[in-house]
């Protein structure tokens, strides 16, 4: 149980994580030039709006919120 938490949290980190500044250059080269921080991620409409806050739902422990995730090529 506690492993597939651990793969769906990686994997909501991944599509909601954004980066400080836009290097350009390709997707891989952007994904693996620094460190990635978990910043807020949910499930939304498609106004944009924000319906369930994973971080203020516990869906994201509090404890994981000051993780880095790196990714290598």
């Amino acid at each position: 149980m506690k492993y597939t938490f651990f793969i769906v949290s990686i994997c909501l980190c991944t599509l909601s994580c954004k980066k400080d500044s836009n290097s350009g250059g390709d997707k891989t080269q952007l994904l693996t030039s620094a460190d990635w921080k978990y910043d807020n991620g949910g499930i939304g409409d498609a106004n944009g709006n924000v319906l369930f806050d994973f971080s203020t739902l516990g869906v994201i422990p509090a404890c994981s919120l000051d993780n880095t995730v790196k990714f290598n090529s």
